[in-house]
């Protein structure tokens, strides 16, 4: 399964903590995403403007 973080970490080296029920994700000591296993893996937040207009558009045409 994937997960996503924040696209401003694209390309960057995150450090990934894992519990039994959660991950959480840390860039430079600060956690920037948590997400509960087996949740949906894709956060329009997480994507860049322009990503979530387009799939705006898609969605209602």
């Amino acid at each position: 399964m994937y997960y996503s973080v924040p696209y401003e970490y694209v390309r960057e080296q995150v450090e990934i903590r894992l519990t039994p029920d959660l991950l959480e994700f840390y860039f430079k000591d600060v956690r920037i995403a948590s997400q509960e296993i087996g949740e949906y893996s894709t956060y329009t937040q997480h994507m860049p403007d322009h990503h979530r207009l387009y799939l705006a558009i898609k969605k209602c045409c």
